[in-house]
């Protein structure tokens, strides 16, 4: 399992309504999501403090092979909302969870 983190960039004009914007966004690509072989859970959603333009989306995936998958099936989907609200094409990082422990 991996997370995929995605780092969205909104246009400043749309900084106040961020909250309509990505549960738009996750209304347009949740349920093909859910519905993929790859999911695991829900995404998280993150503004940044220092940069309220910049939106990170956190979630797990069974693996970046099936991510591609997914990602080629939701980018028709979201490509006018994305030209519309964001100034930059989202980024995205894949990380592993390593297993340290914590008392």
């Amino acid at each position: 399992m991996i997370f995929a983190v995605e780092t969205w960039y909104l246009r400043p004009e749309h900084v106040d309504h961020v909250l309509r914007i990505m549960q738009e966004m996750d209304d347009f690509v949740g349920p093909n999501a859910h519905a993929h072989p790859g999911w695991r859970a829900h995404a998280r959603y993150f503004q940044s403090h220092a940069d309220p333009t910049a939106v990170m989306l956190v979630y797990p995936w069974a693996d970046v092979e099936a991510h591609a998958d997914l990602l080629a099936q939701e980018v028709p989907l979201i490509a006018e909302f994305e030209a519309r609200y964001f100034r930059a094409p989202r980024t995205i990082a894949y990380l592993r969870e390593l297993d340290v422990w914590v008392e």
